[in-house]
């Protein structure tokens, strides 16, 4: 089983049922068949492992697309798992170290308490602290 289990049983039950549905009549089947081959798929995925999820992603993807498309907006259920399973694709990979093109928001208040404290201190005057301070939020709006 998978953490995204939930969401395949729930894109596997509204493909089958709207599938039926949708092929009462013979122009419906068109978008009906569909649905019911995707919802079967789906069924297999809930019992994948983590891993198998993550090295079948685009075929997902591709599913959970077409049943948006479909059964707007009803279908973007089926996406649900691909939105969870993007965070965790770092993980398998064993890479959790991201690029660092600037510094977040978080990191700059983290920053700025520091010189805070060494102002409080001593170590630094109030001229200074003000200038790094500017310095630091400088590129934050």
């Amino acid at each position: 089983m998978n953490r995204n289990s939930s969401w395949f049983m729930a894109s596997k039950i509204i493909g089958l049922v709207f599938g039926i549905l949708f092929c009462i009549t013979i122009i419906g089947a068109i978008a009906g068949v569909p649905l019911i081959i995707g919802a079967l798929f789906f069924g297999k995925c809930q019992n994948m492992t983590n891993e198998d999820v993550l090295a079948n992603r685009n075929t997902i993807m591709v599913w959970g697309i077409i049943f948006t498309i479909i059964m707007f907006p009803l279908g973007a259920i089926a996406l649900v798992p691909m939105f969870n399973l993007e965070g965790q694709i770092d993980n398998f990979a064993g890479n959790t170290q991201h690029p660092k093109t600037d510094d977040s928001y978080d990191e700059k208040i983290r920053k700025v308490e520091k010189l805070h404290k060494m102002k409080a201190d001593g170590l630094i005057t109030e001229g200074e602290f003000e200038a790094a301070k500017e310095e630091i939020l400088k590129g934050h709006k």
